[in-house]
């Protein structure tokens, strides 16, 4: 059985002036009656009207015993003639550890990323950037795992953001997954919010150095009576946000 619904919305951005259309469609299909698992999706596509340029997200949560226990998430974006970035996230519950995170990228075309992945409790996060050589256009998507406490194996909620540049201004789309004993996995789309690409580029900065700072005062601590230095540190700043920077063969 299936059922469907929708919405659509246009917003506007300073950057040349191009409206950008979204649209929502919500389907539910039942999937099997004899084991009671059934399935949720949820389409959301942001296209730039004028410009080769659509993110498409899908949330496809499945459940059983009226329980959400896996979400699947899949941001593909398109620029270009025939450039292809798809990123693709499913969490799962898990009794132990709250829940698990597998993510997973394919890219066709001029696409190319660069991936950086930070553990310093009681935050987890992975940066994931995009560019696209043919049009230039860029964005990132940006994963936290937040757990109940720095002494803790338990990941209590999961945020996504994908920060969608366009000039001068960002579309921030956020999806917080949080393990909810009452009806598992509840999901929670947030935007799309414009700000402007300084900003984006500030708040993502700023994530950086914090964990950045944490690590390498870690290691300096261990190295502060020694002559020797810490055999590797490092600090990323701008640098992933703006990977066009630091791309082989500019």
């Amino acid at each position: 059985m299936m059922n469907g619904s929708g919405g659509f919305m246009m917003l506007t951005l300073k950057s040349g002036g191009f409206p950008v259309e979204v649209n929502t469609q919500k389907l539910k299909r039942t999937d099997s009656r004899q084991t009671g698992v059934f399935s949720v999706e949820r389409f959301i596509t942001y296209s730039v009207v004028g410009m080769q340029r659509l993110l498409s997200l899908k949330i496809t949560k499945v459940i059983k015993a009226e329980k959400v226990n896996i979400v699947n998430l899949s941001f593909a974006e398109k620029s270009g003639k025939s450039s292809l970035a798809n990123l693709k996230l499913q969490i799962i519950r898990n009794d132990r550890y709250g829940v698990l995170c597998f993510m997973d990228n394919e890219l066709s075309g001029s696409y190319e990323l660069r991936k950086i992945n930070y553990c310093v409790p009681a935050l987890d996060t992975e940066i994931v950037c995009y560019v696209c050589r043919e049009s230039g256009d860029r964005s990132c998507f940006t994963l936290e795992k937040k757990k109940a406490n720095d002494y803790s194996n338990v990941v209590e909620r999961v945020k996504g953001t994908h920060s969608f540049v366009v000039g001068d201004e960002t579309l921030n789309v956020k999806v917080k997954i949080t393990n909810d004993s009452r009806v598992g996995l509840r999901v929670d789309v947030d935007g799309p919010v414009k700000v402007a690409t300084d900003y984006s580029e500030y708040v993502l900065e700023k994530i950086q150095e914090k964990i950045n700072g944490e690590t390498e005062a870690s290691a300096m601590l261990h190295f502060g009576n020694s002559t020797d230095q810490p055999p590797y540190v490092t600090n990323s700043g701008r640098s992933c946000y703006k990977m066009k920077l630091s791309l082989p063969n500019e």
